[in-house]
């Protein structure tokens, strides 16, 4: 018997988490908040600028276009499939064991890395916004660290007391802190000596196209996580048509947001002595621009209240992506430990505890900068995602191609979906990244070797391991 078959061989939910208790809404919070629009609106506006100048709203209108092409491959199956573990089981039993395998290894890498990522970013909104002149509190890697342990342990707290209470805060969060940015455009809009057309923003002429495809790029990688309501497989209430719909409306709104963001901005900060494409704080940026630069306080607190909400998400997904990998491999049991009072991924949600808490350690210890950590470990997670969402798209193919050949459409979709993502890696590592840049694109490079040696020896015993057991199929809707 191969000692890394599971435990289990029949495709059937999984027992522990809660049944049926999430509704639409709280599939599309989980969703939309490991998108995170509203903390994209004050982190990724400026970069976007910077990248393509004043058609950055075109690079979101091109980009929400393009990931819905790889959002196409996710509701294929999420329609079909239900499962707790998020895209790798759903890729296991489209595309077979390889697909199950490596899609786990980019979701592991992605989340792991982007964890601790967020958690940063959250203690540096906090330092940021208690440094204003009403708080005066000085900056320092020690109070950064400080508000990130503080993020971590209340994060880890709220995924561990239910999933029910992690949506709901979710959804609170991202409405409180949508309204206030969208005020905040509006207050733009209406003061804006020029009014609210920017005839600059439809100017074409002149532009170059390579720096919209490279802000294309960007987006892409913006909107990490909006498969997210597919790890609700058991949690969700009707999951085959909520998931699926939870998955559609996030990208749809998240991408409207953030476009209608970054026009807004855009306009807002010409003729200003304010430069949008090296400002720490566009929002507040903007508010001060505007006249009213008490709103600052409110839109940077909403950036703290927006990656907060980005952090319970990522325990969410990742406690419930380990939770079913000891059902896929058949070992490290323990991760499937379940809170009988809460009926949530205990050890899932401690072992992302753990990680960030070492990633937290090591800044301490090497006396690193949060801002520089963070921006390095956004870049790592990049790398997951792109072998998480180009594996799952080549898996829908091999799917739609052995049970539902006459859907042409659908198969052209999913390759430009995973066309897109390929571009994007290319992008990332070409030409190579520079010193310290190149450090992490080796640790990847080196992490994907690991991955497909073990792939080897796992398929030299002929393991059983990432069979799809974990997937619950509706055997009435044909793939």
């Amino acid at each position: 018997v191969d000692s890394a078959a599971p435990v289990r061989t029949t495709s059937e939910p999984a027992a522990g988490l809660l049944r049926g208790g999430v509704s639409y809404l709280g599939g599309l919070a989980q969703s939309v908040g490991l998108i995170g629009p509203s903390a994209g609106a004050g982190i990724i506006v400026g970069a976007i600028f910077g990248t393509v100048g004043p058609l950055g709203w075109l690079s979101w209108l091109i980009g929400t276009l393009a990931i819905c092409c790889v959002a196409y491959a996710v509701v294929f199956l999420s329609r079909r499939f239900l499962t707790t573990g998020g895209l790798y089981p759903l890729a296991a039993k489209a595309g077979g064991k390889a697909a199950g395998y490596f899609t786990a290894f980019g979701a592991q890498f992605w989340l792991l890395v982007a964890a601790p990522a967020v958690v940063l970013t959250t203690g540096i909104f906090a330092n940021d916004f208690l440094s204003l002149p009403a708080f005066g509190l000085h900056q320092s890697t020690w109070w950064v660290l400080a508000f990130s342990v503080i993020t971590l342990v209340a994060t880890a707290w709220i995924a561990y007391a239910g999933i029910k209470i992690s949506v709901h805060i979710l959804l609170a969060i991202e409405l409180v802190t949508g309204a206030a940015i969208v005020l905040l455009l509006i207050i733009t809009l209406v003061k804006h000596p020029g009014g609210p057309i920017d005839h600059a923003q439809f100017h074409f002429a002149g532009a170059h196209m390579s720096s919209i495809i490279s802000g294309i790029v960007l987006v892409t990688f913006g909107f990490g996580g909006f498969e997210s309501a597919t790890i609700l497989g058991q949690e969700a209430h009707e999951g085959r048509r909520n998931i699926p719909l939870a998955v559609v409306t996030s990208i749809l709104i998240a991408g409207f947001f953030i476009m209608l963001t970054q026009y807004v901005t855009v306009l807002g900060f010409e003729g200003s002595k304010l430069a949008l494409a090296t400002s720490p704080n566009s929002l507040g940026d903007l508010a001060r621009i505007d006249g009213v630069g008490w709103y600052a306080y409110l839109t940077t607190a909403g950036l703290v209240l927006a990656t907060f909400a980005n952090n319970i998400a990522l325990y969410n997904a990742g406690a419930r992506m380990l939770y079913t990998l000891p059902r896929e491999i058949g070992t490290f049991s323990w991760l499937a430990r379940i809170s009988p009072k809460h009926r949530t991924p205990t050890s899932g949600v401690l072992t992302f505890a753990a990680v960030n808490a070492a990633v937290m350690i090591a800044i301490a210890i090497w006396r690193l900068n949060p801002v520089s950590a963070y921006a390095d470990l956004g870049t790592m997670s990049g790398y997951g995602t792109i072998v998480m969402y180009a594996v799952t798209c080549i898996a829908t193919i091999v799917l739609i191609v052995k049970f539902a050949r006459r859907n042409a459409l659908g198969v052209v979709i999913c390759l430009a979906g995973a066309g897109i993502i390929c571009y994007g890696a290319y992008t990332l590592l070409h030409p190579f990244p520079k010193y310290p840049a190149s450090v992490f694109a080796w640790i990847f490079i080196g992490s994907a070797v690991a991955a497909i040696l073990g792939y080897l020896v796992l398929r030299a015993r002929r393991s059983t391991a990432f069979a799809a057991v974990s997937v619950d199929e509706d055997t009435a809707l044909s793939p």
